[in-house]
């Protein structure tokens, strides 16, 4: 996927560095403009022999390979003539629900979890990026807010049930709130591009929400921080709680929970590193799922699954349940379960 997302204050002069460095742009090039991030997806791109040469120049400087040394070339000469960088990011299609998923193993079909009769969550908003959820009893119209619903077929896989088990683990903490989902990630891969996840989470910046889960995430090279996700995540209002998870392997940072904004969870025993915030229960978790065979395991509507996802989805309900239960923001929200030794959400290490 050889695009590049810019500012679209500079996307004229960006595209005219990359006609001067790959000749000519392809001739079926295209932009996709988001009025409100402000970004431009520019692309395709053939690189056909720029890399070699690049390389050669920039051998003192980096050792990136590919369209990363491209973006890197463009953005030196840019800002050689006007003295800053312009948001300059890749659009990868690395954005994953179980993010370092080489951890996580399958689900298993799981006994039903019951959903409380309470009203902890109620007022609460919370915006939710996954894969669509399926209609699901755990799931009602009236608290589950979809663009749109999943209907499994033949060809169903684990990933499909991503996003029904968010928020179904959200709803056994507030059950009383209301969720509204954005169908980010493809049902059957659990994935999208940088350029997907930053427009959906830009779309919540019109949205009355409270809080936003992000099941989900993404490394980049050289550790180096997205742009387009940090220009998403600065469109919504100040007073929304980003809710992400900190990865599965744990070996590097994962965005966008290693944004300093964002609350990066991590699993209950787990690692801890600088850049995960918090630990909630992450292994065994059971939720609402698919009703659906899925490489001959059949599933009736519940399973049991692991990973930083369902750590992330408990932190949202139980932020959720607590804004509603103690009349404060989500931010106060947070501070309080990390103070109770009875909310199963802690400092790492702790």
């Amino acid at each position: 996927m050889d695009e590049l997302i810019v500012d679209s204050r500079h996307r004229d002069e960006v595209v005219e560095l990359l006609a001067d460095r790959l000749h000519v742009l392809p001739d079926n090039h295209h932009t996709d403009a988001d009025e409100a991030l402000g970004l431009t997806l520019v692309g395709p791109l053939e690189l056909g022999d720029y890399a070699p040469a690049a390389r050669r120049q920039y051998s003192d400087e980096t050792d990136l390979d590919g369209l990363d040394l491209l973006f890197y070339d463009v953005g030196r000469r840019f800002a050689d003539r006007h003295g800053f960088v312009p948001v300059l990011d890749r659009n990868s299609d690395d954005v994953c629900g179980n993010p370092q998923h080489k951890s996580v193993g399958p689900a298993y079909p799981a006994y039903p979890v019951p959903i409380p009769d309470t009203t902890d969550g109620q007022g609460v908003h919370i915006g939710v990026i996954d894969t669509a959820p399926t209609h699901h009893r755990d799931l009602p119209p009236t608290h589950v807010l979809a663009d749109t619903f999943y209907e499994p077929d033949e060809h169903v896989t684990l990933w499909a049930g991503h996003g029904t088990f968010v928020a179904g683990i959200i709803r056994q903490h507030a059950p009383a709130a209301t969720i509204h989902m954005r169908a980010g990630l493809a049902s059957e891969t659990g994935r999208c591009s940088r350029w997907q996840l930053a427009k959906d989470i830009g779309a919540f910046a019109a949205q009355d929400i409270q809080v936003l889960n992000l099941s989900l995430g993404f490394e980049t090279a050289d550790d180096a921080v997205p742009p387009s996700i940090a220009r998403a995540l600065s469109r919504l209002r100040p007073e929304v709680l980003v809710v992400a998870a900190a990865g599965n392997d744990h070996t590097d940072r994962v965005w966008p929970g290693a944004f300093g904004s964002v609350i990066d969870v991590g699993s209950t025993g787990g690692p801890s590193f600088a850049w995960i915030n918090a630990a909630a229960p992450g292994d065994d978790v059971r939720s609402a799922f698919l009703y659906a065979a899925i490489d001959g395991t059949s599933f009736g509507g519940y399973a049991s699954w692991r990973g930083t996802s369902f750590a992330a989805a408990f932190v949202s309900g139980a932020v959720a349940a607590r804004m509603s239960t103690a009349g404060v923001s989500a931010a106060e929200a947070y501070q309080l379960l990390l103070r109770d030794p009875d909310s199963m959400v802690a400092v790492p290490g702790v």
